[in-house]
Formats: C-alpha cells, structure tokens, sequence
C-alpha cells in the first residue's frame, strides 16, 4: 500500500514546490506596477438653477450605512 501512494505523493510534493517557486520568482522579479492616477476636471461651483430635484426614494436598509434616502436630481433642458 505505501508503494502505491508514494508516486502519487512525490507529485503532488513536486507541483506543490514548483508552483510556490513559480510564484516566489514572479514576485521577485516582476517590476512594480506604476500607478497612474487619474485627474478630473472639476468645476469651481455648479449652478443649481439648471437642476431639478426629483421625488426621492427610501433605500434598502444597511446596517453599515447611515443612508436611507436615495435623492435624484435631472438637469432641466
């Protein structure tokens, strides 16, 4: 019976290691990914003539969240 489970122990031990090597070597020599931040052009101030508030719904409770209205607006046209 242990002769039986040793090939299939030794591969298994082998795809184990070589797949922790496969990660430890990507981890060392992958460059670090640069991260790019991304800019938005914000308005000083918008004018809340040209919208419209719209009727407002209650949201589906979250026990995490302190909101629980939802308050929708439409620009006017």
């Amino acid at each position: 019976m242990a002769n039986l489970w040793q090939p299939l122990r030794l591969s298994i031990l082998v795809l184990t290691c070589s797949g922790a090597l496969y990660v430890m070597g990507k981890a060392a020599f992958t460059p670090k990914a640069t991260n790019t931040h991304l800019s938005y052009s914000l308005p000083v101030s918008v004018p809340l003539t040209q919208w419209q508030s719209l009727p407002s719904q209650p949201l589906e409770p979250i026990p995490e969240s302190i909101a629980s209205r939802e308050y929708p607006y439409r620009r006017n046209a």
